[in-house]
């Protein structure tokens, strides 16, 4: 089944009138390396802005300092604090890993991730890059995968070019042989669980340009910890993510990452039921 995801497809169910912090979840994000301190903070900062009741930034230590002036409402825990980070992980709602992290210590930090929690991950970025010839790590776990067609290409193994005459069909085939969500990022972004296939028509080359991704990983996680099935939170948070970039671009030449973060309440609130 292929549909194409439009306006009214999207909607988000109001807060209970009782609701508190601990009923909207409590989204982990693991990424950074020093000369990219800025993704991990954009998809923090996402998440806080689009919903979850907590949300916390694992970092390095080495650039603490560099990012914690740049959090408000999240929280930050180093990595060399195993004994806070393993904490955080078993009680996460979700796990967004990847933003920023560089290749050296992804792998191990996600082998840790998965030993240490159940819930659902996002991943992005350089999580992606090392799960090539390892997706049976994933394996038992709901996952969202959010690679652009480069990251797609070295987790399959196969050509670009090739990916692309065929896109549709490829992405809905990885999904179900490993049972995950993939997000394949580009011109009308693909959402597929590998039965149903979601086309995106939101979003322009407005948003072309650095941090995108990561503001988009931070509203899927803040999505799924706020009680969306990952399936669902993968598919409104593509929308309505090229739906705000849409809407500023009407009088934008382009559109940022931090854009997005500061209308991203304002036009969420457009959604609700």
């Amino acid at each position: 089944m292929e549909k194409r995801l439009e306006k009214k497809d999207i909607v988000l169910r109001k807060r209970d009138l009782e609701g508190y912090k601990g009923d909207y979840g409590h989204v982990i994000v693991i990424g950074g390396s020093p000369g990219f301190t800025g993704a991990p903070v954009i998809t923090a900062n996402s998440a806080v802005r689009s919903g979850a009741g907590l949300v916390t930034l694992c970092i390095e230590d080495k650039i603490e300092n560099m990012i914690i002036p740049n959090l408000l409402e999240a929280m930050s825990c180093t990595l060399s604090n195993e004994t806070k980070f393993k904490k955080l992980l078993k009680k996460a709602t979700v796990v967004a890993l990847g933003p920023g992290m560089g290749m050296e210590k992804t792998l191990s930090i996600l082998n840790y991730t998965l030993a240490n929690s159940t819930c659902p991950l996002v991943i992005d970025a350089d999580g992606i890059n090392v799960l090539h010839k390892k997706m049976e790590l994933l394996k038992g776990r709901k996952v969202v995968l959010t690679p652009h067609l480069g990251e797609f290409s070295r987790l399959t193994g196969l050509d670009i070019e090739k990916i692309k005459k065929d896109r549709l069909n490829i992405a809905r085939e990885f999904a179900q042989i490993h049972n995950v969500v993939l997000l394949l990022k580009g011109y009308r972004t693909l959402i597929t669980d590998g039965k149903e296939v979601y086309i995106n028509t939101s979003g322009n080359s407005a948003m072309a340009n650095g941090g995108m991704g990561d503001s988009l990983t931070g509203i899927i996680a803040s999505l799924i910890a706020q009680g969306y099935d990952v399936l669902e939170a993968a598919c409104i948070g593509a929308y309505i993510h090229g739906y705000i970039g849409d809407e500023l671009s009407r009088e934008r030449f382009c559109v940022t990452a931090r854009d997005i973060i500061e209308y991203l309440p304002i036009y969420m609130k457009k959604f609700q039921e």
